[in-house]
């Protein structure tokens, strides 16, 4: 029996693409391609479109076959378990920073000093017991708060909208190509995200034109995210580079705002919240990843085990958001282009047998 209704598989998957570019991302890509930017945010989004339409090709053609059988048939349990353990890796490396970004953003932002386990605590009680309850929970709980932290970027992006000039990061591609390039390859980390659409395979339940419906609501929110990206760019300029928590840092540009101080309320609680979302997405699917590699029937060991390599990774960095640009930008980057090659590989293999076998059933 499916655990998600279709409306609400669309759901996360704008979840998914949305909130993991709207807090460090734009500061991450600039730093690499300064003008270039927003091309490369292109490129990889781009990138990201593709990816989410291969899955949930995948997701239509298989709506009673979970992933790991999936990929038993084809590749054998040898194959299936390496391709859950490359998931589970960048899955928990991705997780890594959601939490380091929830954390940073508190101690910056909200308190002058923050306990990391006065952190850690709640925020694994929190993410970890929504992801333990399963795929309905998350949807329920998404489709709730997406249109909460929708309208809450909208109301934050246009309050400045009066400071745009369109042309501050003019001219374009003045180094050629290159630095819009390396802006895309160091970034791609932040791309990765839908490469956890593959947990929901047989779970959703598979309506008229979801393929096209998904990729609709993707493609207006890569359009939605390029539009905010722009705007971030053009507003801070060359400063762009020394800001880390785009949305937040954005809403406090007005004077104003900064004299009334109400908004610059409402883009902490929405960063916070999209920020906690992603990462019980991730969790939810680490937990699903090691359940599969662990053979176990619930989810609780599997998540408990995500829990204590994340937080190790964490104080392994010292808590530290810099640290985790640096890794970012230099190595976790170029990983995750690697396993989204392979990723889309094995999506268009899987595609194309579940194809080849309902032509031989219709013959």
């Amino acid at each position: 029996m499916a655990e998600l209704s279709s409306r609400q598989f669309i759901i996360i998957v704008a979840f998914v693409i949305l909130t993991s570019k709207l807090v460090t991302m734009p500061s991450v890509v600039y730093a690499s391609a300064s003008n270039d930017a927003i091309f490369s945010i292109l490129i990889n989004s781009a990138i990201e479109l593709l990816l989410v339409f291969l899955i949930t090709l995948v997701i239509v053609r298989n709506p009673d076959t979970n992933l790991f059988t999936l990929l038993k048939k084809r590749f054998t349990i040898v194959g299936a378990v390496l391709i859950y353990l490359i998931l589970a890796i960048y899955m928990v490396a991705r997780i890594t920073l959601c939490y380091q970004e929830i954390y940073s953003f508190f101690l910056n932002q909200l308190y002058d000093d923050f306990s990391p386990w006065l952190f850690a605590l709640p925020t694994f009680f929190v993410t970890g017991y929504i992801a333990y309850k399963g795929a309905r929970t998350l949807g329920r709980s998404l489709e709730i708060l997406f249109w909460f932290i929708l309208i809450g970027t909208i109301i934050s992006v246009i309050s400045n909208v009066d400071f745009l000039q369109f042309d501050k990061n003019l001219p374009y591609f003045t180094e050629g190509t290159l630095p819009m390039l390396q802006g895309s390859m160091s970034s791609a980390f932040y791309f990765g995200n839908s490469l956890c659409l593959l947990f929901f395979v047989g779970k959703v339940d598979i309506s008229p034109k979801l393929l096209r419906k998904t990729m609709l609501i993707s493609g207006v929110v890569a359009l939605f995210i390029l539009a905010i990206c722009f705007i971030f760019y053009d507003v801070f300029g060359k400063s762009m580079q020394y800001v880390i928590f785009a949305l937040s840092e954005f809403s406090q540009y007005d004077p104003f705002i900064m004299e009334l101080q109400r908004l610059v309320w409402l883009t902490s609680i929405v960063d916070i919240t999209k920020l906690f979302c992603s990462t019980i997405c991730l969790i939810y699917c680490i937990g699903q990843a090691n359940k599969a590699l662990m053979q176990t029937k619930t989810t609780i060991l599997p998540i408990l085990v995500a829990f204590l390599l994340i937080f190790s990774l964490a104080t392994i960095a010292h808590y530290d958001l810099l640290v985790m640009f640096i890794a970012v930008r230099e190595y976790l980057s170029y990983i995750t282009l690697g396993i989204i090659a392979i990723i889309l590989i094995i999506t268009i293999i899987l595609a194309a047998k579940r194809r080849k076998n309902v032509e031989k059933s219709i013959q």
